[in-house]
């Protein structure tokens, strides 16, 4: 018999009548906000006040028939004041996910204002919360725009158009492709040089969008940018025939480990005699599987040891494949 929860019987007509209360006041709902909001303010970046104005906006896509298919929220940074704006550099950047809005990118990174957070930046700082003023942002250099793809952020599919549509990977490339020729169309940029940044699964939509752009609309883009990217998902996690991440991963293994100082020496050189490591000797190794001597796994073994401080034993242990999970474990303990 199932377990009676006295709080489902107050939550769920609850639910109901939110929801009938949000159909109910849908197209009043979207009376109440504007659709576009600019403002004007400043920063200070390397010593020099950066004026700049930000619009936060949705622009809509459209059908053949010229009816609406998606809104793409955005927001966007330009700096005043620098003449002729056709010469200025314009950067279209997103999260990945896929799934992620441009927020991390916006208010961790990039724009010029940032939420502030512990000093490794791994963690904000508890309530209230606040922001400050970004002194790393590329706006002295750049006008920035944020993008969220369709189904993130504040971007919807709309009309009879299902969101599903967006959200495969030529669907993801097409929207957010139709999203920039719409904007560079706009606002008269097509003048500008002209770059990508794309995060994580970003790298993926930021490969797809530097052909997509160049063949439907012959916008040929001056530079990518690829933060922390995901290329091929061979490279995510390992499956029992494919040892690739294990070979990829190894290199970062290493900049953690002297990050928590449990290897000494100059961080740049180690990674780089990791990576001559990982796709050398350690890939031959996993090549070979169960056929791999004990004195071969044992000299593999101290060599991973050697980059990233953790015992030899650990590594034959789990036959020279470590976990993340268990190398975080470990590292740490």
């Amino acid at each position: 018999m199932p377990h009676y929860h006295p709080m489902r019987s107050v939550l769920v007509p609850l639910c109901f009548t939110l929801l009938h209360a949000q159909e109910n006041n849908k197209e009043e709902n979207k009376e109440d906000f504007p659709s576009v909001v600019t403002k004007q303010d400043t920063v200070t970046i390397a010593g020099k006040k950066i004026d700049y104005k930000v619009t936060a906006s949705t622009l809509s896509l459209k059908t053949a028939k010229d009816e609406d298919r998606a809104s793409i929220f955005h927001v966007a940074y330009e700096r005043i004041g620098m003449g002729d704006r056709h010469k200025r550099p314009i950067l279209f950047a997103f999260n990945g996910g896929p799934g992620s809005s441009a927020v991390w990118l916006h208010m961790g990174a990039l724009g010029p204002r940032i939420v502030p957070t512990t000093p490794d930046g791994t963690k904000t700082l508890p309530p209230p919360l606040t922001v400050k003023e970004n002194p790393q942002s590329i706006l002295d250099v750049a006008d920035i725009v944020f993008i969220d793809p369709v189904s993130t952020g504040f971007s919807r599919a709309e009309g009879k158009t299902k969101a599903n549509e967006f959200h495969g990977v030529n669907g993801d490339i097409r929207s957010v492709g139709d999203f920039i020729r719409r904007w560079v169309t706009e606002n008269d940029r097509w003048a500008s040089p002209k770059y990508l940044l794309g995060e994580s699964y970003g790298g993926i939509r930021a490969a797809g969008l530097a052909d997509h752009l160049q063949d439907e609309f012959g916008m040929s883009l001056n530079g990518v940018v690829l933060l922390s990217s995901l290329i091929d998902f061979r490279t995510l996690r390992s499956s029992v025939a494919d040892d690739l991440s294990y070979s990829v991963f190894f290199p970062g293994l290493t900049a953690t480990s002297h990050y928590h100082k449990k290897i000494q020496g100059d961080r740049n050189e180690l990674v780089e005699q990791a990576r001559a490591f990982a796709f050398g000797m350690y890939s031959q190794a996993l090549l070979k599987g169960a056929a791999i001597s004990a004195k071969e796994k044992k000299s593999v073994a101290d060599q991973m040891a050697t980059f990233t401080g953790l015992p030899a034993s650990l590594f034959v242990e789990t036959n020279l494949r470590l976990s993340s999970s268990r190398f975080r474990k470990e590292l740490l303990r």
